[in-house]
């Protein structure tokens, strides 16, 4: 007999984590999970607590996932738990003929869409055990073939004031490695030079800790809250990223945080972090990172009055596409964040931690 049905798996324990994560790289080769990014935002090593993952099994096999990674943010100068959705996929060959194996608990609808779509009913699965746990806020970036499913039927809405766009720097090489990928010339590709984060000092956490309080002082009505052991968690502790210091008289004055990242043999630096408090300092510092020689394309996830004042458009990064950013729709809190022009998402278009 033909099993066409699917169970739903809350994983706690992390127990089919890295089958999760062969599954998504399998699906999505221009990304690129890694089990350690993984482990790091799910695990109870991330500072805000352990994250939620769900998955889809059919045969023993994985065939869908949705993972939210928890963080700590101040709204309105209020520390409040948040989490961020990421790492939602469905396989396509089995998402529309695969059946739940049991309804969803509060609407056994069959019609339903947290009934007939398998994204749908594992979004439904971490975002009902972080809203138990306490979490306040729900937000993700979704792509446009997701945005659908969660403003129509999840109960997600955008941010109406407050409007992030993707940007990108593109190098001649990038050009010419596209025109060499297309006609299977991937041998003349180089390797980028590895590199390495620069450690953690007790002098960096001092000044650090003073740098940060001075952003926190901007009155966002959202801002991650990017203390130092975030910073450990999400940057110093992971070797795929690194960071320049900038000072003013001797005072920390621009941190930027970048990745880098190789995609179809075209070498990529994301912009993972901009955080400052002297603006006039970060466009000379930008400048800085677009003279790596090695890098095929730089890119940057921003809003529109951020592009401009950075000047990014003077160092020819061009618009993209818009990111959408949406919150669950589940508190008073979240109405002032839909409505709100002074957010500070802190995405970095790297991952979602």
């Amino acid at each position: 007999m033909i099993d066409n049905t699917y169970e739903i798996i809350l994983d706690y324990e992390l127990q089919y984590l890295e089958k999760a994560v062969e599954f998504l790289n399998k699906s999505n080769k221009d990304i690129g999970w890694s089990l350690e990014d993984m482990y790091r935002k799910l695990s109870n090593k991330n500072p805000s607590g352990k994250g939620y993952l769900a998955v889809a099994m059919h045969n023993k096999e994985i065939v869908g996932t949705a993972s939210l990674t928890k963080k700590t943010a101040l709204i309105k100068g209020v520390m409040v738990e948040v989490a961020e959705v990421g790492d939602t996929y469905t396989h396509p060959q089995f998402r529309r003929i695969l059946k739940p194996r049991n309804y969803y608990r509060l609407n056994k609808d069959p019609e339903s869409y947290v009934n007939k779509s398998m994204f749908g009913r594992l979004l439904t699965e971490v975002r009902d055990a972080a809203l138990k746990d306490g979490v306040e806020i729900i937000y993700g970036t979704p792509n446009e073939n997701s945005y659908p499913g969660y403003t129509k039927h999840l109960g997600f809405v955008p941010t109406e004031k407050f409007k992030i766009n993707s940007y990108c720097n593109y190098k001649l090489s990038y050009i010419w490695k596209k025109i060499a990928i297309k006609f299977k010339l991937n041998f003349l590709f180089k390797t980028p030079e590895t590199v390495n984060l620069e450690k953690n000092t007790a002098s960096f956490q001092e000044e650090y800790s003073k740098f940060i309080l001075k952003i926190f002082e901007n009155n966002y009505d959202f801002i991650i809250y990017k203390e130092y052991n975030y910073l450990i968690y999400r940057y110093l502790s992971n070797n795929n990223y690194f960071f320049d210091k900038y000072y003013i008289d001797g005072i920390l004055s621009c941190l930027i945080v970048y990745k880098i990242k190789i995609i179809n043999n075209i070498n990529y630096i994301f912009i993972a972090e901009v955080l400052y408090n002297n603006i006039n300092i970060v466009n000379e510092h930008i400048k800085l990172l677009l003279k790596i020689k090695f890098i095929d394309v730089f890119v940057i996830w921003t809003d529109s009055i951020t592009y401009r004042k950075f000047k990014l458009y003077k160092q020819l990064f061009l618009y993209r596409k818009n990111i959408p950013i949406i919150i669950y729709d589940c508190s008073s809190i979240s109405k002032v964040i839909v409505n709100s022009k002074n957010l500070s998402f802190g995405l970095g278009c790297t991952d979602n931690v």
